[in-house]
């Protein structure tokens, strides 16, 4: 998506974007993805230094665990018992080398910001009731200032039955260690900030829709980027003013007094961010990959690919990312990958559909697909296996499988006597299946989100 802007534009942002697109295109080969942590409840990531931010999202509550970004021992930083995440952890958790902040919905309570040094302790910073309608949509940490975007449904309809859709309010404040919460004077509906830069935000404008760069203090545009009425968050702002939007398009690349480029062969890339002097995105749905996106497009690959990839940060040093539960950091620039130690994480992912097609019981067998993302020799092994749904541990069907990477194949299974014959008693029969895969995990698919019907002729 481009724009057409004045001729008279700043030469010095134009050098900087081009010196930006230079450095991105010559990674180089090799690149380590250091396994730093297996943790399957791993939702979201942020740097804060010389520390990796993790969120998780436990049964029981909310975490927040720190550790060295290369790996180390974690120390927990805060727990949230009954908090949960109302969207998208990549909104509601955000760090930086002074500041870390987490928005969390309490279970039957108010929503709450909770804010503190990355060395602890984070406390609450900010509580909205239910009754006031008031929720927190995102923060983002600069510094030591961290900024909290709120907003409150408004019906613009006539009343009961109106087709008119409901337009938000929305308010902004920055917390800021002298001064507490501060209100931004310029923000409201039509007028959200989404980032923090130094004297700089990143915002959401409407009439006509366009992402900005803004003046913090005042709101006045520096440059703007049109967007589509549906487009998705996914922007990165950096402290000069750069900015990374992407969108259906591919990505763009804009800064004060630049026209936006949009970068060659990025349709398809989402979640863009500057990491130093070069750009990573992801790549690919369902199968996701990390990538260093070169000037002329060029995709370096990082890591390997997954089908689950919650969270992912980036700042000048580096970029992480948890694909599977595995928590995997790159160092910008790239490094070659050194003979590694122990490595923590699965090495085979595996996937298997939510909801495959019914299986016909041929005397005692049945079968199912089964999905390889990746393996050490790329052939995912093991034993795919299945439960009576809302029938305990029991395993009443097993078969073995061998599925190269990137492919998916039918695996049959042999159920017991004793299932078969209550399958044929019932008439049906519901199971739900998962893998057993030496060092390998089923990502998705797994936890039991996998249902297969059994029909009997």
């Amino acid at each position: 998506m481009t724009a057409r802007y004045s001729s008279r534009r700043s030469h010095t942002y134009a050098a900087a974007l081009c010196a930006l697109l230079v450095l991105a295109a010559a990674p180089r080969a090799g690149a380590a993805a250091i396994p730093v942590r297996d943790d399957v409840d791993a939702a979201g990531l942020a740097f804060a230094g010389p520390e990796l931010i993790t969120l998780r999202e436990r049964d029981d509550g909310l975490q927040l665990v720190a550790q060295p970004r290369n790996g180390g021992p974690a120390r927990s930083l805060l727990t949230v018992r009954r908090g949960q995440l109302a969207s998208d952890p990549a909104r509601e958790m955000t760090a930086s080398a002074e500041r870390v902040a987490l928005i969390a919905e309490i279970e039957d309570g108010p929503y709450r910001v909770y804010a503190g040094p990355p060395a602890g302790p984070l406390a609450v910073v900010r509580s909205l009731p239910e009754r006031e309608e008031w929720e927190p949509l995102l923060v983002d940490a600069d510094g030591d200032r961290v900024l909290i975007l709120e907003a409150k449904p408004t019906a613009t309809g006539d009343g009961e039955g109106s087709d008119d859709e409901d337009q938000d309010e929305a308010r902004a404040f920055l917390l800021h260690p002298t001064f507490g919460l501060v209100p931004i004077a310029w923000a409201n509906g039509t007028r959200a900030p989404l980032a923090l830069a130094g004297e700089r935000a990143l915002a959401y404008l409407q009439a006509p829709t366009r992402l900005a760069v803004v003046d913090l203090a005042t709101g006045t545009e520096q440059v703007a980027i049109p967007l589509d009425s549906d487009w998705e968050l996914d922007a990165d702002l950096a402290p000069d003013g750069r900015v990374l939007v992407s969108t259906g398009a591919g990505v763009t690349l804009a800064a004060p007094g630049v026209a936006p480029q949009l970068i060659p062969n990025s349709r398809g890339l989402t979640r863009a961010r500057f990491a130093g002097n070069a750009i990573t995105a992801i790549e690919g749905n369902p199968v996701r990959q990390p990538v260093l996106l070169g000037a002329d497009g060029a995709r370096t690959p990082l890591g390997l690919p997954t089908r689950i990839l919650p969270g992912f940060a980036a700042d000048p040093a580096g970029f992480a990312w948890i694909a599977n539960g595995c928590i995997r950091s790159a160092a910008i620039p790239l490094t070659p990958a050194a003979p590694g130690g122990k490595n923590p994480c699965p090495t085979t992912e595996a996937w298997l559909y939510g909801i495959p097609g019914p299986s016909k019981l041929r005397g005692r067998t049945i079968q199912a697909p089964v999905g390889c993302v990746t393996a050490p020799r790329d052939v995912c092994r093991g034993t795919l296996v299945a439960r009576v749904f809302e029938g305990g541990p029991k395993i009443i069907a097993r078969g073995r499988f061998s599925v190269p990477a990137g492919k998916e194949r039918t695996v049959k299974m042999r159920v017991t006597r004793a299932a078969a014959a209550q399958f044929r008693r019932k008439g049906y029969g519901q199971l739900l299946l998962d893998a057993q895969i030496r060092n390998g995990r089923v990502g998705s698919g797994g936890n039991g989100a996998a249902e297969l019907t059994v029909e009997i002729d």
